[in-house]
């Protein structure tokens, strides 16, 4: 399921692992209601590859900034529309 993930999809592993633990939980939740018999994928242990970021500079920190005050302007402006866009 990971190979198919990452190789033919394209996603990241994280991502990868992320979709698996919730079909795990899924699945898991199946079975303890009797809807499914088995569950095929309860021996798969889900990793995590902690990755290497990046400390941001201060123009990038200031994209952030401005995007956050813009946000939080729309918020006000519009809180209906602010919330749509960000949901």
């Amino acid at each position: 399921m990971h190979d198919y993930l990452t190789l033919e999809i394209g996603i990241e592993s994280n991502t990868a692992m992320k979709y698996i633990k919730n079909t795990k939980h899924v699945i898991k939740t199946a079975v303890e209601r009797g809807w499914l018999l088995t569950n095929p994928i309860s021996g798969f242990k889900c990793s995590y590859i902690d990755p290497d970021r990046d400390i941001l500079d201060e123009l990038q920190l200031m994209w952030f900034s401005v995007r956050f005050k813009r946000k939080e302007a729309s918020d006000k402006c519009c809180p209906h529309y602010g919330k749509a866009l960000h949901n």
